[in-house]
């Protein structure tokens, strides 16, 4: 399986451009620009990681290998979903709306009196009214897909991690299908370093490094039907010009 874990684009709190934290903030205009050029570059560019499997004497090495994806999996936050309409409209994928890929922290805010209030963010229905291209995973119903009192731990979000690589692991290990799938999750910077953390065997409270990605970059992982990751590119932006780097 090809594994592909894209960050959103800039949202309004990365951009910190104004003095009020959204819960589940919007793309800005950059971020959507950035989003618009991961797809047509992602749709256009020549697969590099397909090219060096092919040998030096095949001709085949002189054409375009371009990046397939057969699966689009997006975080229900309204950065990331706002990210990946244009992936879906380049592939001509549905992208399905899956409930444990947000970000770490999940929708919470912070109270005056201290503590956090949790959020359940967008139901079902208006996840399929505001992104109809999109299919919702039946975890999210009309109470939303955020069930937690307050902000989610770090330990918390490893575990969703951790139950996403386990997934991946046993569809490749099981399903002759899945292991030629080529699959992007369009989530967040640090569910993507936890992702990468799990799908290397590293345990959470092993950990003593971060995989640092920019907004929009792309993170491709090989899984193997012995359950090896391949870790073929980290936080790649050919996409971008410097000046739209965030």
């Amino acid at each position: 399986m090809e594994l592909y874990l894209i960050r959103h684009g800039q949202s309004k709190n990365n951009a910190h451009d104004d003095e009020h934290v959204h819960i589940d903030p919007d793309l800005t205009d950059l971020g959507h620009q950035q989003a618009e050029r991961l797809a047509a570059w992602m749709c256009a560019a020549n697969d590099i990681e397909a090219m060096t499997r092919l040998s030096m004497k095949d001709p085949m090495r002189k054409e375009n290998q371009s990046i397939r994806l057969t699966h689009l999996y997006v975080s229900p936050m309204r950065r990331a979903l706002q990210t990946a309409q244009p992936l879906m409209r380049e592939f001509g994928l549905q992208g399905h709306v899956h409930p444990l890929i947000y970000e770490s922290g999940g929708l919470f805010e912070r109270l005056a009196e201290g503590g956090t209030r949790g959020h359940i963010g967008m139901t079902a229905d208006q996840i399929r009214a505001e992104f109809p291209n999109c299919v919702v995973d039946e975890r999210i119903t009309d109470k939303g897909w955020y069930t937690l009192p307050g902000e989610e731990t770090l330990d918390q979000c490893h575990a969703r991690a951790q139950l996403m690589a386990e997934d991946f692991i046993r569809r490749i290990t099981t399903d002759d299908y899945w292991r030629t799938a080529s699959v992007a999750l369009v989530s967040h910077g640090m569910f993507i370093d936890c992702m990468l953390l799990a799908l290397m065997g590293v345990h959470a409270q092993m950990r003593q490094s971060y995989f640092w990605v920019y907004n929009t970059s792309i993170t491709r992982v090989d899984l193997r039907r012995d359950g090896y990751a391949i870790i073929r590119a980290v936080n790649r932006v050919p996409h971008l010009p410097h000046d739209m780097i965030t």
